[in-house]
């Protein structure tokens, strides 16, 4: 069963469900805070099919080698240049925001049985 949900919020189109958690979670903060860039820096990279597989290899690792898992896989198959890995406050960030995908993911299963 595949959930969908409203691509807009408060009239805006979001590109992927992650951009739209991003909003709900961090589009409260002023422009000037610290963590907004990296927000944005991880999300510059990020389609739903990228975001599938990242949900897949966070659902399917345990907590002590999830960050371990999800850097080796954006550092290989989403940025790939060497100058440019992502940093541990980006792999954290990431990981929040899938946890909050897979935590909306539940909560939609529970109303729909």
């Amino acid at each position: 069963m595949t959930i969908k949900y409203p691509p807009n919020m408060n009239d805006m189109v979001f590109p992927s469900c992650i951009h739209r958690m991003a909003f709900i979670q961090y589009g409260h903060r002023p422009a000037g805070d610290k963590t907004v860039p990296v927000v944005n820096h991880v999300l510059e990279y990020l389609t739903d099919s990228k975001v599938g597989i990242l949900k897949k290899i966070y659902l399917e690792e345990t907590r002590f080698t999830r960050h371990r898992r999800l850097q080796e896989y954006w550092d290989n198959n989403i940025i790939g240049e060497e100058d440019d890995k992502i940093s541990g406050t980006e792999i954290n960030i990431l990981i929040y925001l899938l946890e909050m995908l897979c935590l909306e993911d539940c909560q939609q299963r529970r109303k729909n049985n």
